[in-house]
């Protein structure tokens, strides 16, 4: 009688075993189940991004939108009337006149048209109201997130095989 020792030859590999067994293993139906009681879980199918995020270019952080044309070729400090305030959650403003600001928080979108935000801390925070002093203009094209930036429609967010994580039910949300 062979020993253990001696058996050994005839042993497969762990990754000959693996493959032997995951096939001739059946698959398990497909459940549908509310997203908290996803994580831990496997996808079935790939995911793929219903909408574009975000949906349309917004700002970095709290300051003034501009038009970076508005302020090239010119020097600070630079005085702007204020328009509009742009908040989180709000459509992008349309018809801002040339020339103006749009006062914008930390992910307010930018008005159409508008590719620059200057930071609050580089203006006076509008000591008169109603009209920006820009203290300095080196954030001219900058402070912008653009649309699209995280994900966009039709683009693959998880593979199917997946381990649904915490972060991964976020975006089956």
């Amino acid at each position: 009688m062979a020993d253990f020792e001696t058996a050994q030859a005839d042993w497969l590999s762990y990754p000959a075993a693996l493959s032997f067994v995951l096939g001739r293993a059946g698959r398990l139906p497909t459940e549908v189940v509310p997203i908290g009681a996803a994580v831990g879980r496997y996808l079935a199918e790939d995911v793929t991004a219903e909408a574009t995020l975000p949906p349309f270019d917004n700002s970095a952080m709290d300051g003034y939108a501009i038009r970076s044309s508005t302020v090239q070729d010119r020097p600070a400090p630079l005085a702007l009337r204020v328009e509009h305030v742009s908040l989180p959650g709000s459509p992008p403003l349309e018809d801002v006149p040339e020339g103006s600001a749009v006062r914008i928080m930390t992910g307010g979108p930018l008005p159409l048209g508008f590719d620059t935000v200057i930071r609050v801390e580089h203006t006076d925070g509008e000591a008169a109201p109603g009209t920006v002093t820009l203290e300095r203009l080196d954030d001219v094209g900058k402070h912008v997130r653009p649309a699209g930036r995280d994900m966009q429609s039709g683009e693959q967010v998880l593979s199917e095989g997946t381990r649904v994580s915490p972060g991964g039910s976020g975006l089956l949300a």
